[in-house]
């Protein structure tokens, strides 16, 4: 590969587009930037009430603020161990950062890049021939509004609408046009435009459920602002919460904390079988996790799954079948599966599992009934069976031949406390106990 300058069109211009952008031009490379939305950090700013629990210093590079440092002397850096909003981190730092001499002439704003492909080439084309990597990147972008009325704005540059992507000035969509599209070409393209925009599914497997397609636009897929200006949509409603992430951590929280204000405010907290089984709660915490806010946000998401008295109502499901709008009532009907395709258990049994252990030490120890060998028993489709075997099989969807304590604690049904083992190597290790004990 030359080292010449080669010119480079970034999507997206969040934090990681602008420290690419801007890591590229200080390497010398002419850098255009493709931002769909008006401004730089527009995906973040959907979520701007919301306090990060990662500090500034983690969040934006030292050339980054060495730039925008230098660019302008008044600038107030932003401390290393600052937690700041989404709209805080965009206004103290990404809007300034966009105006540094590096970067202020890299943006193309409301133009969307909605697919790319080899110029010459179709997809399955040149696979593996080198000639297929000196063919340039083919984009099709989508404006908001007819390309005609927008010429008059072109900057000089590109005042022809001929030529390619990449050059220091504000990149313009070249070569064909088409009303509301148009086509241009680039050397090289760096794909920064995120996943916030691009939400998961809610069905099974990561497919749409039934009907969500049609009812998508009602969906609120992010981090509404319900505290906020968004307040009256969710205050004394009933709410669908669905995911074991730190998204979901955070709406739930909130949510709890209108229903403070909103009594009649109540919510309905999904989370996969397989993510969410007689462990602490919903959310996994990190042991000794580097970022306090985040074990925080995890243990109070947790406390409120885990408190029958309070607005949240946590149940964990194999997957939502259904989801469908009355625009009569004015209501979401959703339907999902409670049932565990392996074992038969269904959601009654799981919550009747989980009233009967509790903390010690790490361990979730068995306060229900035990065998006489100290393991807890459990009874699950008309059969006692042994608790640690019935929480082993709910955490991991699998039959185990053995399953082994590595706490040491017989009555323990915590899964990460957990291991499967064949019956030697069980047999195996109760004599290693049973010799380290004499």
């Amino acid at each position: 590969m030359s080292d010449d300058p080669v010119p480079i069109t970034v999507l997206g211009a969040g934090p990681i587009g602008l420290e690419t952008a801007l890591y590229a031009r200080f390497l010398g490379h002419p850098v255009s930037v493709i931002e769909r939305g008006d401004r730089v950090g527009a995906n973040l700013r959907q979520w701007g009430h919301v306090r990060m629990f990662s500090p500034f210093g983690m969040n934006a590079s030292a050339l980054g603020v060495a730039a925008t440092g230098a660019h302008d002397p008044q600038w107030k850096c932003p401390a290393a161990d600052e937690l700041l909003s989404g709209a805080e981190f965009c206004e103290r730092y990404l809007a300034p950062l966009a105006e540094t001499d590096l970067l202020a002439d890299c943006f193309t704003f409301g133009s969307e890049v909605i697919a790319i492909g080899r110029s010459q080439m179709l997809k399955g084309e040149g696979v593996g021939d080198p000639r297929r990597g000196e063919d340039v990147f083919r984009l099709l972008l989508r404006h908001p509004e007819p390309i005609h009325s927008l010429v008059g704005n072109v900057p000089p540059c590109h005042s022809s609408l001929a030529g390619t992507l990449g050059t220091p000035q504000r990149a313009f969509p070249t070569g064909h046009l088409d009303g509301n599209e148009s086509t241009a070409e680039a050397e090289v393209v760096i794909d920064c435009t995120g996943t916030y925009a691009n939400h998961n599914w809610l069905g099974q497997g990561g497919v749409p459920a039934i009907g969500e397609r049609s009812a998508e636009n009602r969906i609120e897929y992010g981090l509404p602002d319900m505290l906020g200006v968004e307040r009256d949509e969710y205050a004394d409603r009933q709410v669908l919460v669905v995911g074991a992430g730190y998204s979901a951590a955070t709406n739930v929280v909130e949510l709890a904390k209108l229903a403070d204000e909103h009594p009649s405010t109540r919510v309905t907290w999904l989370t996969r079988l397989s993510r969410a089984t007689c462990s602490s709660g919903p959310i996994r915490r990190i042991e000794n996790d580097r970022l306090p806010e985040r074990d925080r946000l995890g243990a109070a998401a947790n406390q409120l799954a885990n408190d029958p008295t309070g607005p949240v109502r946590h149940l964990s499901v194999t997957g939502i079948h259904s989801i469908e709008w009355d625009q009569s009532t004015g209501q979401f009907e959703v339907t999902w599966s409670a049932e565990n395709e392996v074992s038969g258990a269904v959601l009654e049994h799981r919550e009747r599992f989980d009233r009967q252990w509790e903390h010690d030490d790490g361990c979730h120890v068995w306060m229900g009934a035990r065998f006489s060998t100290g393991y807890g028993q459990f009874k699950l489709d008309g059969k006692t069976q042994l608790a640690h075997r019935v929480a082993w099989l709910w955490f991991t969807g699998s039959v185990a031949d053995q399953v082994h304590h590595l706490c040491g604690v017989k009555a323990c049904v915590n899964p990460e406390h957990l291991e499967a083992v064949n019956r030697k190597q069980h047999a195996r290790r109760h004599r290693r106990i049973r010799e380290q004990q004499n």
